[in-house]
């Protein structure tokens, strides 16, 4: 999922520093195999519930690189937020509609996993952006964070 934020100028998206933690929402790829580890989908990250994650502990450059991209519009500029971020939901309501349309799909067969959805913290002082992610028809927008920084915890029903 990238980040997609507007902006009138050439200036890229601001980038906030949490003044507390943030609660947000993650889709993972659960492993048949695996009890305790989860699989991010869209770069094939490893992640496990409680611990603190930051983007620059990962040395691959499709992840820890500079992922902004801008693209002129009408009346302004959207850019797109991808590589150097952990993305998440800002709604769980959001996330449980995003999740069970890409069940739906079949969207992550090649993974052959289980799709499931983690609660997850941004912790206060962690860089972030504020945008919205759209559907897979492009017809829905849906809030969501780009952080440098993550924690993943189990989802209390």
């Amino acid at each position: 999922m990238c980040l997609l934020a507007k902006t009138d100028n050439k200036k890229q998206p601001p980038i906030k520093v949490a003044t507390e933690d943030i609660k947000c929402y993650k889709i993972v790829v659960k492993k048949w195999y695996s009890r305790k580890t989860y699989n991010t989908p869209y770069y094939p990250i490893k992640v496990r519930t409680g611990k603190l994650y930051n983007i620059s502990d990962f040395d691959k450059e499709e992840v820890n690189g500079n992922g902004f991209e801008k693209l002129k519009t009408d009346d302004g500029y959207l850019w797109l937020v991808g590589r150097g971020f952990f993305h998440t939901y800002k709604s769980r309501v959001d996330v449980e509609m995003r999740a069970a349309l890409l069940s739906e799909h079949n969207y992550w067969n090649k993974i052959r996993g289980k799709v499931q959805i983690l609660s997850a913290t941004i912790p206060k002082g962690t860089e972030y952006i504020e945008g919205y992610a759209v559907s897979i028809n492009g017809n829905a927008k849906y809030p969501v964070y780009a952080s440098k920084s993550i924690i993943y915890e189990k989802l209390k029903h």
